[in-house]
């Protein structure tokens, strides 16, 4: 078992060293959009993270300056353009209007780096009582390898609230209804017109919009998407699997590892939804850095003490913060307020999902190890290597810590 301690040791030195590569949450690709239906238009913008938009071979060729006046119109007019007219198209009654890219700048967004690509698609004719609209989106999916997603908003004249959709490569299209009447001056209809009511609510708070999609109503297929986009989120989130690993790693039957998980469960559901609907708020700072305390101290607790019981109380404890974390996660996404509701709900069933996953994956591995090798030494060296990681992303968060 000393091999077991230096491979350990070894270990946590290699992750001191390389750790500034790797992000406690390795960003999702997840981009932000608007679609804004006009009279004459259909105005685009849309948010795409730093790092995500520079996949664009032509432009982390070192080509082009961003951050040059002169470069980025000549990467509008050479990169940009042509690269949007064959990743996005727009269609009102299946005649197609060219998207042409107003601007690029780069914005802060939610304590990280956007480029905000501008855009527009004009000379609009909305020709039918009911026209049907048609937008296609595939930014990003050929260099993201299908991993791209893009959180969307259609917003309807008069309406309160958008419809939200999620942009996949397996749902790269949306498709609705508009009334004509949405962009006729009133006073030139008929009474007779307007009696017959132009406008068909099919989503709360969102006037003159009948989804035809064939996935659904827009209440369940943004419903799916946000499961889907809190599975993600646990997946790659590597300080909430350590967490979750520094439980289990104390050799739990299945039985005391249920009861810690429900425990952790109901605590992150209640500040999930509390901080997502805005009840009540804490700074990212404090969230992400206690997050990482968790770490540590669930580390510690197992390395320090020969017998771990009733944990199921601490778990709670962390859970309040670690729901914190998800909601600021759902809040970034989170473009069309009146799906809020049904979008935390959700997104949480997907964080169950997928906390699940981790629970059936490494809850039989641990077994299986105690049962081979020293228990004892197993969860000692196992805790050395979590808190290695959970020290290094507190110094992070507390003080902006860069090796």
């Amino acid at each position: 078992m000393r091999k077991l301690f230096i491979t350990a040791i070894f270990l946590s030195l290699f992750v001191c060293l390389t750790a500034s590569s790797v992000d406690a949450h390795d960003n999702a690709n997840i981009g932000m959009s608007t679609w804004t239906l006009e009279k004459n238009q259909i105005s685009i913008t849309l948010w795409i993270e730093e790092s995500y938009f520079k996949q664009l071979k032509e432009l982390g060729s070192g080509k082009y300056r961003l951050e040059s006046e002169t470069d980025m119109k000549q990467v509008i007019h050479e990169v940009i353009q042509p690269y949007t007219e064959s990743k996005i198209s727009v269609r009102i009654n299946e005649t197609q209007y060219p998207v042409k890219v107003d601007g690029i700048r780069l914005v802060e967004k939610e304590a990280a780096l956007y480029f905000e690509v501008s855009a527009h698609a004009d000379g609009i004719v909305w020709s039918e009582d009911e026209n049907k609209v048609k937008f296609e989106y595939r930014f990003l999916m050929d260099e993201s390898k299908n991993l791209h997603a893009n959180v969307a908003e259609v917003i309807i004249p008069g309406s309160h609230g958008g419809i939200q959709h999620i942009f996949t490569s397996s749902t790269p299209v949306w498709e609705g209804a508009v009334k004509r009447a949405l962009f006729v001056d009133r006073s030139t209809v008929s009474p007779a017109d307007v009696s017959a009511d132009p406008i068909t609510i099919a989503d709360p708070g969102v006037p003159g919009m009948k989804d035809r999609s064939v996935e659904g109503t827009p209440l369940w297929r943004s419903a799916f998407s946000f499961v889907l986009l809190g599975i993600k989120h646990i997946l790659i989130g590597y300080d909430h699997i350590l967490f979750l690993l520094a439980l289990l790693v104390v050799g739990l039957t299945f039985k005391g590892a249920v009861r810690i998980i429900t425990s952790f469960t109901i605590a992150h559901s209640i500040t999930l939804f509390l901080a997502a609907t805005g009840i009540v708020s804490l700074r990212t700072y404090f969230v992400e850095s206690a997050i990482a305390l968790s770490i540590c101290w669930l580390a510690y607790e197992n390395i320090v003490r020969k017998r771990v019981i009733d944990r199921w109380r601490i778990t709670f404890v962390f859970g309040l913060i670690h729901g914190f974390g998800f909601a600021n996660v759902l809040q970034t996404f989170l473009v069309a307020k009146s799906t809020l509701l049904i979008s935390v709900v959700f997104f949480n069933v997907g964080v169950e999902i997928g906390q699940c996953i981790i629970f059936l994956v490494v809850l039989p591995v641990m077994i299986l190890a105690h049962k081979k090798l020293e228990a004892r030494k197993l969860t000692v060296a196992v805790s050395f290597v979590i808190m290695a990681f959970g020290l290094f992303w507190l110094l992070e968060r507390l003080g902006g810590y860069q090796l």
